[in-house]
């Protein structure tokens, strides 16, 4: 018999989640179902998912699409906003629709989610478990610090924690969550579905790209400035870099640090990709480059970013850092180059060895990257050891 699982987010699904829905589509012997706050239209409804209904989100895009505040919006608005005060909350909905569906293990997805609706597996009397992602490891509790009582709470009512490398889990152990209740499953891809792209890469040439949101976590300046350093010695060498604006300004800061290191012929930026198209965009590209680093707010990659599986799957090397769990996703010196973070003169130093590379020694690193994927990173492999966590919890309860 397939087990129930209720599977809790803010938004189903960002373009950028897609490894959430890579993992919970591959658990064996269970039956999927989603509930949101909000329903994002995009290409991540598996047929045999089942969608809880929240006819809140349809008020809350309604109260966004009205306009200057006339006196017919400001009722529509106060309507909308006594709508949880007559009919009960998101919370209740997604409540009931767990006891009409029997379901039989609730699974939140990031800490907030976790805390907002801690009390769907208390009413339905079924396990609870949280996974951490990223920002929420630290950016969370540093910039609402609320959330450090939220987090200790947590802790208490939480069967499983699941984190995606040991990086993570060592920071909710050192926040006070019980080891025994801390999990490590890895994200991943599905390798047998990516096509190996056979590259020839010439010396004395590096075509780099970078896929990622304009945020501070994901270095795009100290990429910027690693290239500069080293393009009178290294001039035929190109960066393009594609992304979602999702801080303000971000965006705008790397173009204007582009004009300022006068690299306007070296780099370019893209609009954003459908996840889709993800592997035709990377098969034009050498080595892909991302270094990751803490930001102002400790936003933090808490783990490692997908993307740099979803690359070495195709057979490209990475050239990424330190930080984090990345050091389990790319491998130095075997599948690609890592330095520490925001270390611009070691950074410039990797790039500087992958331009001068040769054919022979670049297929190593590409040989390496997809034999590491398919290795510890095959997605089907890590669902079923998540399926194996939620077989554990359900036993204690």
């Amino acid at each position: 018999m397939k087990l129930k699982t209720f599977h809790v987010f803010n938004s189903y699904l960002p373009q950028t989640e897609n490894w959430a829905y890579n993992l919970i589509s591959n658990l064996p012997e269970s039956q999927i179902h989603i509930a949101a706050k909000n329903y994002l239209k995009n290409n991540f409804y598996h047929q045999e998912f089942h969608f809880a209904d929240n006819y809140f989100d349809e008020f809350d895009q309604l109260n966004r699409r009205l306009g200057k505040l006339s006196f017919s919006n400001i009722l529509k608005k106060i309507t909308i906003k006594a709508i949880p005060f007559l009919f009960g909350s998101v919370e209740q909905a997604f409540i009931n629709y767990g006891r009409k569906n029997e379901i039989q293990l609730v699974h939140a997805h990031f800490a907030n989610v976790g805390w907002e609706f801690r009390n769907i597996a208390t009413k339905l009397n079924v396990p609870f478990v949280i996974s951490f992602y990223g920002w929420d490891y630290e950016k969370l509790p540093y910039t609402q610090p609320i959330f450090q009582d939220h987090f200790k709470t947590l802790f208490k009512i939480a069967d499983a924690f699941i984190c995606e490398g040991h990086h993570g889990a060592s920071i909710l152990e050192k926040y006070g969550c019980p080891k025994e209740k801390i999990f490590v499953v890895r994200l991943g891809v599905q390798p047998v579905g990516i096509e190996l792209v056979k590259r020839t890469k010439s010396q004395n040439s590096l075509k780099l790209v970078q896929i990622a949101s304009f945020t501070e976590k994901k270095g795009h300046q100290y990429a910027l400035e690693a290239v500069a350093k080293i393009i009178k010695e290294c001039p035929n060498i190109e960066l393009t870099i594609i992304g979602n604006d999702n801080e303000p300004m971000r965006r705008e800061k790397v173009e204007q640090q582009i004009t300022s290191l006068g690299l306007e012929q070296q780099v370019r930026i893209l609009p954003p990709i459908d996840y889709k198209n993800l592997y035709k965009t990377l098969a034009d590209y050498d080595v892909f480059i991302h270094p990751s680093c803490y930001a102002e707010d400790r936003d933090c990659e808490g783990g490692a970013p997908v993307v740099l599986l979803d690359a070495q799957a195709t057979g490209m090397p990475v050239i990424a850092t330190t930080h984090c769990d990345i050091p389990d996703e790319v491998i130095h010196e075997k599948t690609g180059l890592l330095s520490e973070e925001k270390n611009v003169e070691l950074l410039s130093g990797n790039l500087k060895a992958f331009y001068k590379m040769n054919n022979e020694d670049y297929q190593r690193y590409a040989k390496n990257a997809r034999n590491h994927v398919e290795r510890n990173y095959d997605v089907s492999k890590n669902a079923i050891e998540l399926r194996r966590i939620y077989d554990e919890i359900l036993f204690k309860k």
